[in-house]
């Protein structure tokens, strides 16, 4: 039998500020860029934390941070409104680096204790 891996290793900018449900678990979207210089892209992922890294992620991660994230894809089957199966793509993050924000005021990766 041979062994399996799920790891996704994601290097993006923060869509908005984490949301925060009330079982703790927080989610936010991660910005990456693809593409050619030509014609660039945008993809845009979801990426859900729990426990210690997401209280972590809810008090320093804020829109147009630039992240590392490392975690595993997880695929969920929904029903929608119309009655339709729906698939969606989460990342579970395991370990995240917060890496600077876009903006001056905000605070250097050296005062987060990641």
């Amino acid at each position: 039998m041979s062994k399996s891996i799920n790891k996704i290793f994601l290097l993006g900018c923060v869509g908005q500020d984490p949301d925060v449900n009330n079982s703790g678990v927080v989610k936010f979207s991660l910005a990456t860029n693809a593409g050619t210089k030509e014609k660039p892209t945008t993809d845009w992922h979801k990426i859900v934390c729990f426990g210690k890294l997401g209280e972590i992620v809810a008090k320093y991660v804020k829109k147009g941070a630039k992240v590392h994230t490392e975690g595993e894809l997880h695929y969920n089957k929904y029903i929608d409104k119309t009655g339709a199966e729906k698939m969606s793509v989460e990342i579970i993050a395991r370990d995240i680096c917060l890496l600077g924000s876009s903006k001056k005021d905000e605070q250097t990766s050296d005062e987060i204790p990641f």
